[in-house]
């Protein structure tokens, strides 16, 4: 019910202020068109009214009078009656929203709608009334005096006109709590997504210095054996920190754009490990363009190499796939390094972090699993919601 009724008072009360919105100030006029929307709504509503209590008239005239009365004449008497609600409908809808009954104070607002309801209310009838005798074969006697009349219809109306203003008032009441509301869960929510961007902005800061100490340890380690080495891996590290910097702010990035990142991050540990760290990339083309966590890969590569190659004498391969299924795009990255002692496999920073950032961008819809594969080594499955350019949701 309040998806109907609610929004249409509040297209009848004029509007506090809306974030991004300009309201006129106090002694500012509303724009036409607003006004002759609300005006149109007002009387739409009240016209429905009239309608509706015109046919119960039309049925029961003839079973109290035993005469019949047509439907015009039945609208002649119900719409004026309701028209006369309309005009006073601003003005009660404004008192209801200037004064609120509240729990730290309701005397006064309650003492000035117990007097407006009871004004208002008269004042309609005495219009209504009037109107009514001028129709003077529908009032009980046509020989009765305008103040016989006028006594006589308050009598059989005053209570249900004092119901309608405060049935008006709590409709107004209704809309603008829901509007509160509205408006607390949309802060609610704007605060909501800009803390988990400060949270996925500190997770993804934990992750870069974290590779950029274990370069820089590589690095020193070369210098006094094999300082040519030691010079590329400077000049790789500098190329894959300007890419970094390029993409700082980017919550989501194409998945070919972060295999292009990755490879920078191969270059330098290929450096260090020479011989020892062959790599395999099998990757579906089309899925080359879906959209996927900036700086995702880069530290499940780096558990990779740092547990699994690092650890085995032996030349060691590292293998990243990406492929589709139902809607869900498939990531893994292998290593064919010792694998884990069986109950000992913890989550370090960089599972830990990815899982974290898995979760606020995602939700519930996100796996995540990892442990020794079948043939030796460890392995990290992912499986992403597939958003490409295609299917993204465009903007309102």
């Amino acid at each position: 019910m309040d998806r109907v009724f609610v929004p249409f008072v509040r297209a009848l009360i004029p509007r506090r202020t809306v974030r991004g919105v300009r309201e006129p100030k106090i002694g500012e006029e509303p724009s036409v068109r607003t006004f002759w929307k609300r005006t149109s709504a007002n009387f739409a509503a009240w016209t429905v009214a009239g309608f509706f209590f015109a046919s119960q008239l039309y049925f029961l005239y003839p079973i109290a009078s035993g005469r019949e009365m047509s439907f015009t004449r039945a609208l002649l008497i119900n719409l004026p009656f309701y028209y006369l609600w309309a005009l006073v409908t601003p003005a009660i809808l404004g008192l209801a929203r200037r004064f609120p009954i509240e729990r730290m104070e309701w005397r006064k607002p309650l003492l000035i709608h117990l007097a407006a309801s009871t004004i208002l209310s008269a004042l309609q009838l005495f219009l209504a009334g009037a109107f009514l005798h001028v129709l003077s074969d529908v009032t009980p006697s046509r020989a009765d005096s305008f103040w016989t009349t006028l006594a006589q219809f308050f009598r059989l109306n005053f209570h249900a006109n004092v119901l309608t203003y405060w049935a008006l008032v709590g409709l107004a009441w209704g809309a603008d709590t829901y509007a509160k509301y509205r408006d607390r869960e949309l802060a609610a929510s704007r605060l909501q997504t800009q803390l988990a961007q400060a949270e996925l902005g500190a997770l993804k800061m934990q992750l870069q210095p974290h590779f950029l100490f274990n370069t820089l340890n590589a690095i020193a380690a070369l210098l006094k054996t094999k300082p040519d080495a030691a010079e590329g891996m400077i000049l790789q590290l500098s190329d894959f920190l300007r890419v970094t910097l390029n993409n700082t702010g980017r919550s989501e990035v194409t998945l070919r754009e972060e295999l292009e990142f990755l490879e920078r991050y191969l270059a330098i540990e290929k450096t260090r490990f020479q011989d020892r760290l062959s790599t395999r990339f099998r990757i579906r083309t089309e899925v080359l363009d879906a959209r996927v966590p900036n700086l995702l890969l880069q530290p499940l590569v780096e558990n990779a190499i740092r547990h699994g190659i690092a650890r085995d004498r032996r030349a060691g391969r590292l293998e990243v796939s990406a492929t589709h299924e139902k809607g869900r795009l498939l990531l893994r990255v292998t290593d064919d390094g010792p694998g884990a002692p069986p109950g000992s496999i913890t989550e370090g920073i960089g599972l830990t972090n990815t899982r974290e950032r898995l979760r606020h961008l995602y939700g519930d819809a996100y796996s995540l699993e990892y442990g020794n594969a079948p043939r030796g080594g460890f392995f990290v499955s992912l499986s992403l919601p597939l958003v490409s350019p295609e299917n993204e949701p465009s903007s309102p």
